[in-house]
């Protein structure tokens, strides 16, 4: 049986298609049941990143580290000639949206940080670090031929950071 999946929407999530067969008996009608559940990729290439850092929390004034693969839909690492990736710092504007009542309306925005490209091997990570300031940022979000993701991440703040 084969099928095309042109009803999977594109994402980045690794997602599993299940099939289930059932075969019905002659006579008393009784089924015999069998379940498979196989892996469904709706890319030819997934890109990831690694934080060098624990958690969700770089340490500010350090050099913020990462290191970035593309893989199969196999899972195997790729070589990847030209990745372009960029570093966001997200801001938060808040507005008064009532005189009457203490409400707050909630302004999300990015400023760009750092951006350029990468050359990705299929032997090793690509190492990319980044000295980053104090707050919420957007990770380095890698593009290459439709192929995105990106990760948010903290620096400097949130928690108590201990020494290395």
């Amino acid at each position: 049986m084969e099928w095309a999946g042109d009803k999977v929407k594109e994402t980045a999530l690794p997602l599993r298609g299940q099939i289930q067969v059932r075969v019905f008996e002659p006579g008393n009608g009784r089924a015999t049941k069998n379940d498979k559940t196989l892996p469904l990729r709706t890319r030819d290439v997934y890109l990831g990143i690694r934080p060098t850092f624990e958690g969700r929390y770089a340490r500010e004034g350090a050099q913020t580290e990462f290191d970035l693969v593309a893989v199969d839909a196999e899972g195997k690492q790729v070589a990847r000639p030209s990745v372009d990736y960029k570093i966001e710092r997200i801001t938060y504007s808040y507005q008064c949206t009532s005189p009457t009542v203490s409400a707050l309306a909630v302004d999300p925005g990015e400023r760009l940080v750092a951006a350029d490209t990468l050359a990705f091997k299929a032997d090793a990570p690509a190492h990319l670090a980044k000295q980053l300031g104090w707050g919420r940022t957007g990770s380095p979000s890698t593009t290459a031929r439709n192929t995105s993701t990106s990760l948010t991440f903290y620096v400097g703040v949130g928690r108590r950071l201990g020494r290395r």
